[in-house]
């Protein structure tokens, strides 16, 4: 998952609101109401020559009545003004949500009441829009028109009178308006949705549930299902499903706010009760299928004006030093969260409470439930990218701590296996020279054979305990080259000299001096050579050859030692070199399994190589130096 923030996202939105600020005073227009009135018919049950003459009282704005059983009768004083070119002028009703609203214009007798409503085809409307419309005769002096509203849902409703091109213009500006809060929140959603493609996360799991209700929420609250509803499905309303949109889209933000603030460990009895409050949601959608849509609604509002304090509760019982391991840290810092639940709590006060009808409304009211959709997608995005990218750190410090632990692990299990050959050689190739020790020591009569058994027996322990001192130097870098001035034909004739049966060796060619460390040196020839003689047949000739040679174009000697195999065979070619190293067959001859390995390393050391190259007869070992070493 991409854990960068979007570079683009914040300018994309400061556009929109530019735009809908540009666009703000085209929505400006002439209101033909000059006043307006309200009786409220308790029993829901009166008619229009019963209404006509009750007390009405006068009222300015919106009618905000909240959830109520009454039906509603609104006078309208209308100014007719200056003619318009059809005549004819257009109540426009707002939102788009209302079941019921019935026309009564009895200046100009028209024959019973013109209805519409969320529960009606739009169709019916003489000029359709998103919203409800009537078109009425513009008439030439002011008159009284009446409209009852009757509805499950809150009783919130904005009506203005216009001339049908202001009507239009009206209409163009809220779609320009509310076509980038749809866009955005599209665009929430398919964010939420890719991501949680990618790692199927609970919580982004259920982002995307909360955010593909509240863009059928406000396709349905904006009147888009109404303009497009099918004629086979109006049994099922758009009013219905709307009213079911609600309380799925309330319990899929309050089911988010729970995902969202349980990463933060708050205080588990607050948590808790998110746990305890989400059935009652069930029980809102019970009463919408038993066709108590009031009290469905009701309940439901009541939900939404409480549970965000109890959100913004949670948030703050979220511990102020996070108590999760130092490895985890917290994903999202908490006054982040605290502010965003504050915004929340702000912002469907706003709307919640004229909804209930304990405040008085205004025009902002209509819309605070979408804006509320929009910036919130907007701030749970940028509160989930800062969660990705800490994620994504945290997974990154979780890799490198596993691998860390990985090749810890596995440096000890080398070193224990390491240790395990050792030991298996020390027990092996020291337990044949004891041996012989105590025979020579047990004797009654100590022979000059004897004796010289017990000195090789001595001399082949103390070279097993040089080589494993030697091969720990070389592991700790404590081997340093000292150069001096070398010459490698004498050095080799000196050290066969001192082989047992010199006269086995077979030294040709020549070779200038060189400049390297004479003492490693030393212990590399002397390795090559006893090598020869211990795995070769007794008696047998042991090649020596010296020559000049040059490697990747470097000019240096080489010195070749090559023997017949003996009984322990061949060596195999791809583990010759590695350490305690010894052929299943060589285990009769006393040997460390060290010395090819610290021949190559201190090869290196001096800026050489050895290379084992066998011909079909013989074992054969090539020693390359250079003239001089950089050291």
């Amino acid at each position: 998952m991409n854990s960068k923030t979007n570079p683009w996202l914040a300018p994309a939105l400061c556009i929109c609101l530019l735009c809908l600020a540009a666009i703000a005073p085209l929505a400006q227009a002439q209101d033909h109401i000059t006043e307006r009135a309200l009786f409220e018919d308790t029993s829901g049950q009166l008619g229009f020559a019963a209404a006509r003459d009750r007390e009405y009282r006068a009222f300015t704005g919106l009618l905000s009545r909240g959830f109520s059983r009454s039906a509603f009768w609104i006078r309208l004083r209308i100014e007719p003004g200056a003619p318009t070119p059809e005549g004819r002028l257009i109540v426009r009703v707002r939102p788009g949500y209302l079941d019921q609203i019935s026309l009564h214009d009895p200046g100009f007798q028209l024959d019973g009441p013109v209805t519409s409503g969320d529960r009606y085809p739009i169709d019916r409307d003489a000029y359709r829009s998103l919203y409800f419309n009537f078109a009425i005769p513009q008439g030439a002096a002011p008159r009284d028109i009446w409209l009852r509203l009757k509805t499950t849902s809150t009783n919130l409703m904005h009506v203005e009178v216009l001339s049908p091109h202001q009507a239009l213009q009206r209409d163009r500006v809220h779609e320009l308006t509310f076509a980038p809060v749809l866009t955005l929140q599209l665009f929430f959603l398919l964010w939420g949705l890719l991501h949680w493609l990618q790692g199927r996360e609970t919580l982004l799991g259920a982002f995307v549930l909360k955010q593909s209700l509240g863009l059928l929420y406000a396709l349905a609250y904006l009147g888009y299902f109404r303009l497009f509803w099918p004629d086979w499905l109006w049994p099922l309303s758009p009013s219905l499903l709307l009213t079911i949109l609600i309380v799925l889209f309330a319990a899929s933000a309050y089911y988010f706010d729970y995902r969202l603030l349980r990463e933060f460990r708050p205080n588990p009895w607050l948590l808790g009760l998110f746990r305890m409050i989400l059935p009652l949601f069930a029980v809102a959608l019970l009463l919408v299928a038993l066709g108590d849509v009031g009290k469905a609604l009701t309940l439901t509002n009541a939900l939404v004006l409480v549970l965000p304090l109890h959100s913004l509760a949670t948030a703050i019982s979220i511990p102020a030093r996070d108590p999760q391991p130092r490895d985890e840290p917290t994903l999202v810092p908490k006054p982040y969260v605290v502010t965003l639940y504050v915004l929340i709590v702000i912002s469907l006060s706003i709307s919640t409470f004229p909804a209930m009808g304990l405040v008085p409304a205004g025009d902002w009211s209509f819309n605070g439930f979408l804006f509320y959709t929009l910036w919130t997608g907007l701030a749970v995005v940028i509160l989930l990218q800062i969660r990705a990218q800490r994620l994504a750190r945290r997974r990154v410090e979780l890799e490198m701590a596993y691998r860390k632990a990985q090749q810890h692990s596995e440096l000890e299990t080398a070193k224990r296996q390491e240790m395990g050959r050792f030991l298996a050689m020390v027990t092996h190739e020291l337990k044949t020279p004891l041996a012989i020790v105590r025979m020579v020591l047990g004797a009654a009569h100590r022979t000059p054979t004897l004796s010289m058994q017990a000195d090789q027996a001595i001399d082949d322990m103390a070279t097993v305990i040089e080589r494993c001192a030697l091969a720990d130097r070389l592991d700790n870098s404590l081997l340093k080259p000292q150069v001096t001035e070398c010459d490698v034909e004498a050095q080799v004739r000196e050290l066969v000299e001192h082989r047992p049966m010199p006269e086995r060796f077979e030294l040709t060619g020549a070779a200038a001096r060189i400049h390297t460390d004479s003492a490693l040196l030393r212990i590399i020839i002397t390795n090559l050579l006893d090598n020869a003689i211990k795995y070769s047949p007794p008696q047998s000739p042991i090649s020596l050859r010296l020559e000049p040679a040059a490697r990747h174009g470097i000019d240096g000697i080489a010195l070749e030692v090559a023997n017949r195999p003996g009984k322990s065979g061949r060596p195999d070619p791809d583990r010759v070199f590695h350490r305690y190293y010894r052929h299943a067959k060589a285990h009769n001859v006393t040997g460390s399994g060290l010395g090819l390995f610290l021949c190559r390393g201190m090869a290196r050391l001096i800026e050489g190589d050895i290379d084992y190259c066998p011909t079909p007869t013989h074992i054969r070992f090539r020693l390359w130096l250079p003239r001089s070493i950089s050291r």
